[in-house]
């Protein structure tokens, strides 16, 4: 068998549509790293590109109703760019543009503009004059602390108004939230801004709104979908939560950490392809070459053929998986150049014990790719069947892919209820990985699970019985 399992490895590592598939791949990286490198938009690009755009404010008709509504939003669109040149665009000058003066320069300019109204024009430019001023030495505690006055204020009045409504409670909560991230804020010198220190301020305060909203008694939610969308607010609350207890600020640019893994979890499609190279013409190609004749005269049942076949299938595709993580990683040293962050905790939460759970690199990318195992398994022996049973590689493959296809038939005609238990429904336990609950609507991890590994089952019993029954005389 050990001999069986060697020879059909060294078959499949003789494929050229696995090199070929291999070369393609280095060469997305390969042009990946060039456009990463040299095809950037710097500040002369934008430069260029926008006084273009200013230049071509001269082509547009102002007596043209339309033409006067599409000048203005490109005016506004310009006028802000200027004003945010020189800033860096994770600055707390450049948040303040975006976010308070381009609201200001949109009202003058329709002012001046669409509705021709000069008084209204003359106090929004003088708003707008003081707001740009303000840019030379901009100090956004001042914002800051006028909305912590403001919300403090408002929660003083909601707790003397002798109003016990639960409309009233829940918005004490909110403006404490809010409250707990503007102190986040002035002990941590954090900014509004569009850096990563800032959205998480943002971001927790709004998941803790959120949760706090949400029904947490599980019991009485009405089905996976309801159920999926609390743990969803419940996770991503606390993680924020605990990135802000211990100030676990992420960096403003992507790490090559959070480059790795993410590319890992989305080339789902990447290892189906691997799949089909490998599997596809597994018992396909040796049919129609005949070369099944010469394993048949040898010592060997046709159970130990199938057998050795999809073990050396597996085995390769594991391989392939390790291969291209391998590429993957080199891809981002090239981009990155420090490896350092892989040493940083991947921090996740724990429906099972309710806490925060930290991986490793390593830990948090094996169990992703775990997570969609069954999908390559159930594919792989899909694709395996059906090459024993059309002896031909190219229906192997056109199986694999039309599995979805069909499976969104179905679902057009058949109800949800039903469909919800196909294999292809079930397949993917990502989900399961990270909220503990199905996407499925009616699924369950048990049901989930016995229904892949019956799949699996299934489809090994009729590969092995269609080939230990298979006219090979004629092939």
């Amino acid at each position: 068998m050990i001999s069986l399992i060697k020879n059909e490895l060294i078959k499949i590592f003789h494929k050229k549509g696995l090199y070929i598939y291999g070369i393609i791949i280095l060469a997305i990286f390969s042009l990946m790293i060039v456009f990463d490198k040299f095809v950037n938009i710097n500040e002369t690009s934008l430069d260029m590109i926008y006084e273009t755009r200013e230049k071509g404010l001269e082509n547009y008709d102002l007596s043209n109703k339309d033409e006067v509504e599409w000048y203005v939003d490109e005016k506004n669109l310009i006028d802000t760019y200027k004003l945010k040149k020189g800033y860096d665009s994770n600055s707390a000058e450049y948040y303040y543009i975006e976010n308070t003066i381009y609201e200001t320069i949109m009202a003058m300019n329709r002012a001046k503009y669409i509705e021709k109204d000069e008084e209204q024009y003359e106090m929004y430019k003088t708003q707008y004059d003081e707001q740009v001023k303000r840019l030379d030495n901009f100090d956004w505690k001042v914002d800051v602390l006028k909305e912590k006055e403001a919300y403090e204020l408002e929660i003083e009045e909601l707790n003397n108004s002798n109003d016990n409504s639960e409309t009233v409670s829940v918005r004490i909560k909110e403006l404490n939230f809010k409250l707990d991230g503007i102190e986040y804020r002035l002990k941590n010198d954090v900014a509004p801004s569009f850096s990563n220190a800032s959205m998480l301020v943002d971001n927790y305060v709004s998941n803790a709104i959120q949760y706090e909203s949400i029904n947490k008694d599980e019991s009485k939610l009405l089905n996976n979908e309801e159920l999926m969308q609390k743990r969803m607010v419940e996770r991503a609350y606390n993680i924020t939560k605990y990135k802000i207890d211990n100030n676990i600020v992420p960096d403003d640019d992507m790490t090559m950490q959070e480059d790795f893994y993410s590319e890992i979890e989305s080339s789902t499609m990447f290892y189906v392809i691997a799949m089909v190279i490998i599997a596809g013409g597994i018992f396909a190609e040796e049919f129609n070459k005949g070369t099944i004749k010469q394993l048949l005269v040898r010592p060997f049942t046709r159970a130990q053929i199938y057998v050795s076949k999809v073990i050396a299938v597996f085995v390769a595709l594991f391989i392939s998986i390790l291969v291209f993580c391998v590429l993957v990683f080199i891809y981002d040293f090239i981009q990155y150049g420090d490896i350092s962050s892989f040493l940083n905790p991947i921090i996740d939460y724990s429906f099972k014990t309710g806490e925060i759970i930290k991986y490793n690199t390593f830990s948090y990318v094996c169990l992703r790719l775990i997570a969609i195992l069954p999908q390559l398994i159930i594919l792989t022996l899909v694709c395996i069947f059906t090459g024993i049973v059309s002896t031909s590689t190219v229906g192997a493959v056109i199986s694999v892919f039309g599995l979805q296809f069909v499976n969104g038939l179905v679902s057009s005609f058949v109800s949800e209820k039903i469909t919800s238990f196909l294999p292809m429904n079930c397949w993917d336990f990502t989900s399961f990985l990270t909220y503990g609950v199905s996407s499925n609507k009616y699924g369950t991890l048990g049901s989930s699970l016995f229904i892949c590994v019956l799949t699996m089952i299934a489809l090994y019993i009729l590969g092995r019985m269609f080939f230990g029954k298979k006219d090979i005389k004629n092939q």
